[in-house]
């Protein structure tokens, strides 16, 4: 994730506190994958990710062993059936309105006040020269250390730079923009950490990697409508 003239804003600790964890693994209520049916069991804890996954994947094997319908081919097709339902929701501190400081000024100059302000405050952003994404790629072709730190420390770049945005006094009028890229950076920026942590664990980076495709999506979209209000001022 890049910044631009709009700037981004990154995930900071509020007196909102936390989302719910809730980690939906898809059970296979049928022995096979003409019988699929995503019916959704829970954890509260991501680490418990991966051993519920293998623990239903192991109750399919036994019931088809007594059941006599197992075979490599068939449990190979469960397991693959499986993979693209298991979902995780990363726990993240979410803003709301009693969170943001607010200017009842809904001026263009107001805004363009707004829009300096986040360039200030976010410029531990700026300290971010690489996509993640590539960053994790190297840490698995090469196994080397340096690069988790490497995530760590654009983990922590974020926060710093939720904190100055906090404090950021914000149009009227921008409220819900405000709420919006501080909650999609907010989740952008605990799955990243997340990924981090089980970045050795197949069956849960898996399931992070698609949470951290649609945190990275939220945040994007975020920021594409605050351009749409910066633009607004203009007409």
């Amino acid at each position: 994730s890049h910044t631009d003239d709009n700037g981004v804003i990154a995930s900071a600790t509020t007196s909102s506190g936390q989302n719910d964890t809730v980690t939906d693994v898809n059970d296979l209520n049928g022995f096979g994958p003409s019988h699929y049916d995503p019916t959704a069991t829970t954890t509260n804890d991501i680490d418990h990710l991966a051993p519920n996954v293998v623990g239903q994947l192991a109750t399919h094997y036994m019931v088809m062993q007594q059941q006599g319908t197992y075979t490599p081919e068939e449990g190979a097709q469960i397991a693959t059936a499986m993979a693209p339902n298991v979902k995780v929701t990363v726990p993240f501190t979410t803003y709301t309105t009693a969170d943001i400081k607010t200017d009842t000024d809904i001026s263009y100059q107001r805004m363009m006040k707004y829009r300096s302000d986040l360039q200030v405050s976010l410029a531990p952003l700026l300290k971010n020269s690489l996509p993640e994404l590539t960053i994790f790629g190297m840490y698995t072709s090469t196994k080397d250390t340096k690069y988790l730190t490497q995530l760590k420390t654009i983990a922590q770049n974020y926060r710093d730079a939720a904190v100055a945005t906090s404090k950021v006094v914000v149009p009227a009028d921008a409220i819900p923009y405000q709420i919006d890229i501080l909650n999609a950076m907010q989740e952008f920026g605990a799955t990243l950490d997340q990924l981090t942590a089980h970045v050795d664990d197949p069956i849960t980076t898996a399931a992070l990697l698609r949470s951290y495709n649609q945190a990275e999506q939220d945040m994007f979209n975020s920021f594409n409508s605050l351009t749409t209000y910066y633009a607004s001022k203009h007409s």
